[in-house]
C-alpha cells in the first residue's frame, strides 16, 4: 500500500486546534465526569430552590444572591486559572512539537522526524483519526496524537481520503500479539477502551448536544430554509405556550407581543453574525444563526421567568447563572463548528445580548402576550405597601400648610434678645436621603453656633420618612417664609436659610418626592420669596451642583450667600450611599463646627474640598460666596448661647 508523507511546520495556533481536540475527546469518553457534572448542578440547582423559597419566605434574599454570586466567582477564578496554566504551557516554536517535520506513514508504522530527533510509533498503538475543519488528529493514546495540517497534504488529496488511507493502512500492517486496533467505526476492545465516537449526522441532535454544553466531531449545521422557518414557528408556540401557563387567572391576550418578538428576532440575527464574523475559521451564517436561534428562546425564557417570580435581590445572581449558561452553549457549538475555543466570538456576541436585554427591559420591550386585568396588576405585598404610601401621601399634602404653621408657632423669640438667628432648611431630592441628613446636620451644626435649635423649621423630601417634617416644595419654601418673617424682627433678626438637593446646570434645584408632580426650585424663586417675607438679613447657604448661579440673585449688603460649586461647575458626594456631600462633610461638619465666622469657615471648608478633589483626581468644584459687609458686622454682634465645639 502507498505510503502518506506529510511536510510542515507546525505553529503554536496548530497546537491549540490539538489541545481542543484533546478535551473535545476526553469529554466524550468520560462517562463518569459527565455525571458527576450533572450531580453536582442538579445538588446546586436544589439548593439554589431551597434558598430561593427561604429568601420569599424570610424577605431575606442577600443570602441567596451572596451564595450564587460567591459560586459564580469561584468558577470564573477556576476558568481563569486554567485558561492562564493552559496559555503558560505552550511548547517552544521550534522543540520537538512545533516547528519544520516530515510526518511518514507506511507499512513500518507512523515516523515523525525533525531536525534534532526521529520517532516511530507502530501500528498497534494506532487508535483513531478525528477530523476538525483545519486538521486531522492521529491518535496515538487517549491524550496525545499525531497533528496533520490539511494545509500540507499532497495536492489532490482531501483530508478524508487521507484519513482513510492511514486507517487502510493501519488495518493492513502486522500488529503485535495481544494488540488491538480498532477499524474506522468499530468498538475498542478491552486493551484500548476508548472507541470512536459515531458521527452526529443529525441537525436536532448536534443542537441537543450543544445545550447540553456538548461538542460534536461532526456537526450537521447546515440547516435549510424550511429548517429554520420551523425552529421559528416551534420555538414561538414554545414561547407561547410557556407565557400562557405562566400568566395569571383571566389574562387578555394581546398582539402586541409580536413587536417584542420581533425586537429579540433582531438581536438574534445580529449575534449570530458576530458568531460567524468573528470566529476563526469563520463560521457559515447559516449554521450560526441555527445556533443563536436555539439558544435565543431559552435564555428568553429563562430571563423572564426570573424577572417574574423571583425575588428582587435574587435576579441578578439568576441572571449571571444564565449569562455562565449562554457562554457554555456558544462555546460547545463555535468549538463544534470550527474545532478550538471562539473567546473573542463568544464574548461579543454576549455584550450584544447583554445589551439587548438591558435596552428591553429599560424600554419595557418584551415578548409577552397575556397580560393580567388591571385590579390583579398590585396584587403583591410591594404594591400594597405602594399603594398604602400613596393614600397616605394623598391625606399628608392637605395637611402640609397646617404643619407647617404649627412647626413656626412652636418657635421661641424671645424679647429680651437683642438679635436672634432662625434656620430654615431645605432637603429636595427626596430618592436620595443623603441630602435629608445634610440639611439635618445643617440644624444641629448652625443650632450650635447661633442657638437656633427653638427656632428651627425643616422642609424635608425624604422617601423613608414622609411624616417628621413638612414636604419641601417652592409653595411650601415661600408659605414657611413668610410664617417666619411673622415671628421675627425682620430689622434686626437675622435667617440662616439651608438648601440642598441636585442641581441643573440652569441653576435650579431638583425638587420630588415619590411621584409628587413638584416643579423644581430656581435662583430667582428663593430670592422673590425672600423679598416677599420682608426678611432683611440672610444667610443662603446652598450644596448643589452649579449653585453658583445662586449668588446674583441674592446679592446684596444684607446677604451672605455661600454655594458649594462654581455656576458651571458640579459638586460631587451625592450619591444614595452616603450620608453627607463633599460640602456637607467640610462646611457643616468640620469647619463650621469649630468657628463662628463664616467667612473663615467657607474658606476652610474650600480648601479642604479642593485638596480631596484633587486627590481624587476629579474637576475642581470650585465653592463661591458673597459676603455682604453689613450682615457680617451684624453677625458678629450676634448674641449665642452655644460656644463652638473643639
Amino acid at each position: 500500500m502507498n505510503a502518506l508523507e506529510v511536510r510542515s511546520s507546525l505553529t503554536v495556533a496548530d497546537w491549540q486546534a490539538y489541545q481542543g481536540a484533546w478535551a473535545a475527546r476526553l469529554q466524550r469518553h468520560s462517562r463518569l465526569s459527565r455525571k458527576m457534572l450533572l450531580g453536582v448542578i442538579a445538588v446546586a440547582l436544589g439548593l439554589g430552590c431551597v434558598l430561593v423559597l427561604l429568601a420569599v419566605q424570610l424577605r431575606q434574599p442577600v443570602p441567596f444572591v451572596a451564595v450564587v454570586i460567591g459560586a459564580c466567582a469561584a468558577v470564573l477564578g477556576i476558568m481563569i486559572n486554567m485558561r492562564r496554566i493552559r496559555g503558560a504551557s505552550q511548547p517552544d516554536e521550534n522543540g520537538v512539537i512545533l516547528g519544520p517535520s516530515r510526518l511518514r506513514f507506511d507499512s513500518e508504522g507512523m515516523h515523525l522526524e525533525k531536525a534534532h530527533s526521529q520517532i516511530r510509533h507502530g501500528w498497534p498503538v494506532f487508535q483513531e483519526v478525528t477530523q476538525s475543519t483545519e486538521h486531522l488528529f492521529v491518535w496515538i493514546d487517549r491524550v496525545a496524537a499525531l497533528i496533520v495540517p490539511i494545509r500540507d497534504l499532497p495536492a489532490g488529496l482531501s483530508a478524508a481520503q487521507a484519513a482513510q488511507q492511514i486507517r487502510d493502512l493501519a488495518a493492513v500492517c502486522p500488529r503485535d500479539a495481544g494488540a488491538a486496533i480498532p477499524d474506522a467505526g468499530t468498538e475498542p476492545t478491552d486493551a484500548l477502551p476508548t472507541r470512536a465516537p459515531a458521527a452526529i449526522g443529525s441537525f436536532w441532535q448536534t443542537l441537543a448536544r450543544s445545550l447540553t454544553l456538548r461538542t460534536t466531531d461532526h456537526p450537521a449545521l447546515a440547516p435549510n430554509d424550511r429548517t429554520l422557518l420551523a425552529m421559528g414557528l416551534i420555538f414561538l408556540l414554545l414561547w407561547l405556550a410557556v407565557d400562557f401557563l405562566t400568566a395569571p387567572p383571566e389574562s387578555t391576550f394581546y398582539v402586541y407581543g409580536l413587536l417584542g418578538v420581533g425586537w429579540f428576532a433582531s438581536v438574534i440575527v445580529l449575534v449570530a453574525a458576530i458568531w460567524a464574523r468573528l470566529s476563526q475559521p469563520v463560521v457559515p451564517l447559516r449554521s450560526a444563526f441555527a445556533l443563536a436561534l436555539a439558544f435565543a428562546p431559552i435564555a428568553t425564557a429563562f430571563v423572564l421567568l426570573i424577572l417574574r417570580y423571583l425575588p428582587e435581590g435574587a435576579t441578578l445572581g439568576a441572571l449571571v447563572l444564565v449569562a455562565f449558561y449562554a457562554s457554555g452553549f456558544g462555546q460547545a457549538g463555535l468549538r463544534s463548528l470550527t474545532g478550538r475555543p471562539q473567546p473573542r466570538a463568544l464574548f461579543a456576541g454576549l455584550a450584544v445580548m447583554s445589551l439587548a436585554a438591558w435596552f428591553a427591559q429599560s424600554q419595557y420591550v418584551t415578548p409577552q402576550f397575556w397580560y393580567p386585568p388591571e385590579d390583579e396588576t398590585f396584587d403583591t405585598d410591594e404594591s400594597g405597601d405602594f399603594m398604602a404610601q400613596r393614600r397616605l401621601m394623598e391625606a399628608l399634602q392637605f395637611v402640609q400648610a397646617e404643619q407647617i404653621d404649627s412647626a413656626v408657632d412652636a418657635m421661641d423669640r424671645p424679647e429680651t434678645l437683642d438679635t436672634a438667628a432662625f434656620f430654615v432648611g431645605f432637603a429636595g431630592m427626596g430618592e436620595q436621603q443623603v441630602f435629608a441628613s445634610e440639611i439635618a446636620l445643617a440644624a444641629g451644626t448652625i443650632a450650635a453656633g447661633y442657638d437656633t435649635a427653638r427656632r428651627s423649621l425643616l422642609l424635608v423630601n425624604d422617601r423613608l420618612d414622609l411624616t417628621s417634617h413638612p414636604f419641601a416644595s417652592a409653595p411650601a419654601l415661600r408659605r414657611a417664609l413668610a410664617d417666619v418673617a411673622n415671628r421675627m424682627d425682620v430689622d434686626r433678626d437675622v435667617l440662616f436659610l439651608a438648601l440642598s438637593s441636585h442641581g441643573a446646570e440652569s441653576g435650579a434645584l431638583a425638587v420630588s418626592n415619590l411621584d409628587m408632580p413638584l416643579a423644581d426650585l430656581s435662583a430667582q424663586e428663593v430670592a422673590d420669596a425672600l423679598d416677599e417675607s420682608g426678611i432683611r438679613w440672610r444667610v443662603v447657604i446652598v450644596s448643589a451642583c452649579y449653585s453658583g448661579q445662586f449668588i446674583e440673585p441674592l446679592r446684596n449688603d444684607r446677604t451672605i450667600v455661600i454655594t458649594a460649586s462654581a455656576a458651571d461647575r458640579t459638586s460631587f458626594g451625592c450619591a444614595d450611599d452616603r450620608d453627607l456631600t463633599y460640602f456637607g462633610e467640610a462646611f457643616y461638619r468640620d469647619a463650621l463646627a469649630t468657628t463662628h465666622d463664616l467667612r473663615t469657615a467657607f474658606q476652610r471648608a474650600k480648601a479642604e474640598i479642593t485638596q480631596r478633589e484633587e486627590r481624587e483626581g476629579i474637576e475642581s468644584s470650585n465653592p463661591q460666596a458673597h459676603f455682604g459687609a453689613a450682615i457680617e458686622r451684624r453677625l458678629r454682634n450676634l448674641q449665642t448661647n452655644a460656644a463652638p465645639r473643639p
